[in-house]
């Protein structure tokens, strides 16, 4: 057992009353769900490793709220691809974008670790279904229940490749139970997806669990 003395050698005096504790009123569990936190850097070729320091108050981003909570980050190149509930942004990494007044931008280097969020154009998420993710190459899959639509995501943006043959299936199963998980008739629906690479192929599974 530990001791309460200074060494095992000789007695020391201590304090058995208790710790002081310091009662804040306004204290209280804050949740940021739209907010990157990252730790110090680890430097290469050098005896600095900084991945076990995270300041919450310092090194942070903090993204659009209105898109709801991130669910999923995948990293491409120097990118951060954020997907929201509600909205896919991606972020540039060590990198900033400088605005022309045509509107053009201009890649720069920047001291932050992450740029502000640009959002790819289409109001698509991934809603509460990271586990529908699945990237090859470029190319990102995943599914949008709340807008009944299997996406992917490459360089050209957002093709919504659930409308090719299969448009009416997918919008009367994913409207279904989007509207049966809302009104509590389902506990959670998980959409897994997996890229098959060896036919080239998406794969969607849809799981519902009651409540």
């Amino acid at each position: 057992m530990e001791s309460f003395h200074f060494s095992d050698r000789f007695k020391s005096d201590y304090y058995d009353v208790g710790r002081p504790n310091a009662f804040l009123e306004d204290f209280r569990r804050s949740r940021k769900h739209s907010t990157c936190l990252y730790s110090e850097p680890y430097i290469p070729n050098t005896n600095i490793n900084g991945l076990h320091s995270i300041f919450p108050d310092v090194s942070f981003a903090e993204f659009e709220r209105s898109y709801n909570s991130i669910q999923k980050l995948h990293s491409r190149e120097n990118k951060l691809i954020i997907f929201q509930e509600d909205k896919t942004s991606q972020s540039l990494v060590k990198r900033s974008i400088i605005y022309n007044v045509d509107g053009t931008g201009n890649v720069a280097t920047a001291d932050s670790v992450l740029s502000q969020g640009v959002p790819y154009l289409g109001n698509y998420g991934i809603n509460k279904n990271p586990e529908s993710f699945a990237a090859n190459g470029n190319r990102m899959y995943f599914a949008d229940i709340k807008r009944a639509s299997i996406l992917r995501l490459s360089q050209d943006g957002f093709t919504p490749i659930s409308q090719v043959k299969m448009n009416n299936f997918f919008t009367n199963k994913m409207d279904y139970l989007y509207k049966s998980y809302v009104t509590g008739d389902l506990g959670r629906v998980n959409i897994y997806g997996v890229y098959d690479v060896k036919f080239n192929e998406y794969i969607v599974s849809f799981e519902e669990t009651e409540d």
